[in-house]
């Protein structure tokens, strides 16, 4: 696969969908990763020793300072001998002495005993005596080394996404994916997800025009509609680190036109705070009827302003959780206030532009309507129709619902984080400000509810994810991270009851722990050795009088009529998998063992055998098969 590079770009997250067999037409962008693989150990102590005795300048290349190291409880002298206490200009030690301990021994031997210092005499009979002892044990040395160094290199992300499980993971996908899109009849919708600083896989279902059958795929733009706020908040945290706000302070002090009526005395300050957290008490809107079609009144900035006057407060602040939209967009008047650059331009120039988001904008492009822009539809009604919805155009409410985005820029945003959270720095943001925006600052009196600066934060078992929603008049999306394992699902959808969140999920829980299993050194551990011996692969029941069959025979959709849905046959690894359609939510698939012929069973999730499954072909189709039996009962494979 070639990859292209855009130039100036920065860093971002590299597009690997080629080597996954779904589909949508993908790559465009992507930037190239290095991966450097960890220097050789040396072949044996023997070499290594004299390479340092013999230098007369003796700096400390990469394969010395790792070797020292890893000497350094055992032979602390070693160490000190060899690392002394100066960086060399190449970044390697260097010795304060231009001379070498041999060297330096011969010279001082030569001297008259009076003339040399009795310490640094001592110090270089202990040298000599070290290195001829070091030589002796070389063999000793060596082995260890060896052993100590020569670790097996992380995978790199094209093995990450060409492991077996993770395509097992994207084929049991898929299936659930094209079921979702024709049982719930949605119009179309991308997907993409993430690790690290890779699009491990990304893809489209259906279509984003409807009427000229234009594919969705990776770089189609839809309207993000609340992921909006979180550009918003990075904005203000940026004003925040330059001096130009605190968080504590009331709104009213950088909005002078703030006039919103305070209907609890008891109440303390709204502050620049509360509107992230949204815990202001504010409404949810502006007064104005913009969610109602056809055509979606958003109110201008000056409208927005001038009617505050005639709105008041639901809480007191600090009291409730209240999601508001006019809190986010009040958060970015403050960041134009502070920074004196009107909010579209400022986030264009010091968040977008920085981070190389090319299809990502605060405004809805109508120039590209029906094109790279999906086209929004309605929710399904009673006459089970789904119709196009009008534009619209956000104008004061732009900070919190005004932007647009695609699958591939939402993966080079969720990459920035990743990277700024493990390396540090201050790449458009600092690294601590980010933690800080990504940590709980609200919680709910019910302890249901909680949120940190802008970002969603919330726990599903022992993981943390942040992220947002989004839900705009034809328009449902999720952005979902989560940091520590450094994945992120990104689900866009053209169709006002769309099922992002749905998908979203079901990446993060069947394709995250299969990427997970990848990224380990070996692409597997002991767990996963334990789990295929329990599935009955590899182990001494496994087959041995045939040839384990061609799995790719048996793979496809097998309807249950006349009861409705269908049985989805997948290739999982080494073995098949089965996942009844439709269904809610994507588990973990039923799994298949090989028996004989084309006989398989299907296995309780404790690795029991339960019933068998055989899957039957007709004469003039061998290489497919035509019906999968369970229980008696046929299930007919429906048409490719």
């Amino acid at each position: 696969m070639t990859e292209k590079r855009r130039p100036g770009a920065r860093d971002g997250p590299r597009d690997l969908s080629g080597t996954s067999p779904c589909r949508g037409r993908l790559g465009g962008g992507a930037t190239t990763i290095r991966f450097v693989a960890p220097r050789a150990a040396s072949a044996s102590r023997d070499a290594w020793i004299p390479a340092c005795a013999g230098r007369k300048k003796p700096t400390l290349c990469e394969d010395d300072r790792t070797t020292v190291a890893r000497h350094r409880r055992s032979t602390p002298v070693l160490h000190r001998h060899l690392a002394a206490d100066r960086r060399g200009p190449t970044g390697g030690r260097k010795m304060n002495s231009t001379l070498d301990a041999p060297t330096a021994t011969s010279r001082l031997a030569g001297l008259p005993v009076a003339a040399v210092p009795l310490r640094a005499l001592r110090r270089a009979v202990l040298c000599s005596l070290l290195c001829a002892a070091l030589a002796l044990s070389a063999p000793a040395l060596g082995t260890v080394a060896t052993a100590t160094t020569d670790e097996t290199p992380p995978p790199t992300a094209e093995q990450i996404a060409a492991h077996p499980e993770v395509q097992g993971a994207i084929a049991a996908l898929d299936a659930w994916l094209e079921a979702v899109r024709i049982y719930d009849d949605v119009p179309g919708f991308s997907v993409g997800f993430v690790h690290d600083q890779d699009l491990i896989w990304s893809g489209g279902y259906g279509a984003s025009n409807l009427e000229t059958g234009r594919a969705a795929d990776a770089e189609t733009i839809y309207s993000i509609c609340s992921i909006s706020k979180l550009f918003t908040a990075i904005a203000v945290l940026q004003q925040r680190d330059a001096g130009k706000l605190r968080l504590s302070d009331p709104v009213a002090e950088h909005l002078e036109w703030f006039s919103l009526r305070q209907a609890h005395e008891d109440s303390p300050t709204i502050t620049v705070e509360s509107l992230l957290t949204h815990s202001s008490g504010l409404p949810r809107e502006s007064d104005f009827g913009y969610w109602a079609g056809p055509d979606f009144p958003f109110p201008t900035r000056e409208q927005m302003i001038e009617r505050l006057a005639s709105q008041e407060t639901l809480y007191p602040a600090q009291r409730l959780f209240q999601y508001s939209n006019l809190a986010l967009s009040l958060a970015g008047e403050v960041v134009q206030a502070t920074s004196g650059v009107p909010y579209e331009e400022y986030v264009q120039q010091q968040i977008l532009d920085p981070l190389g988001l090319e299809h990502t904008r605060p405004r809805y492009p109508d120039e590209l309507r029906g094109e790279q822009l999906a086209i929004g539809y309605t929710g399904i009604d009673r006459s089970r129709e789904r119709v196009p919805v009008s534009p619209f155009y956000t104008r004061g409410i732009t900070p919190a619902a005004g932007f647009t985005s695609t699958v591939e820029d939402l993966a080079r945003f969720a990459s920035w984080q990743f990277r700024l959270l493990e390396q540090g720095g201050d790449e458009v943001l600092d690294a601590n400000t980010l933690r800080e925006m990504q940590r709980v600052h609200w919680v709910d009196p019910d302890w249901e509810t909680t949120w940190g600066l802008g970002f969603n934060v919330r726990r599903d078992g022992d993981t943390t994810l942040v992220g947002h929603s989004g839900g705009c008049p034809g328009y449902i999306t999720q952005f979902v991270l989560a940091p520590k394992k450094k994945i992120a699902a990104i689900a866009l959808t053209n169709a006002g009851d769309g099922p992002a969140w749905r998908i979203a999920d079901a990446m993060l829980k069947v394709l995250g722990p299969a990427v997970a299993q990848a990224a380990k050194p070996g692409g597997k551990d002991e767990e996963d050795d334990a789990e295929t011996a329990e599935d009955g692969q590899g182990d001494e029941g496994a087959e041995t009088e045939e040839a384990a069959p061609d799995l790719s025979r048996y793979v496809g959709n097998y309807a249950t009529q006349p009861w409705g849905g269908e049985s989805a046959v997948r290739i999982w690894g080494d073995q098949l998998v089965a996942i009844d359609l439709p269904s809610r939510v994507l588990e973990k698939p039923t799994k298949l063992r090989h028996v004989e012929g084309d006989v398989f069973v299907r296995l309780t999730s404790d690795g029991e055998e339960r019933e068998p499954w055989v899957f039957e072909f007709d004469a003039a189709a061998p290489d497919a098969a035509a019906r999968l039996v369970v229980h008696g009962n046929p299930a007919t494979r429906i048409p490719d």
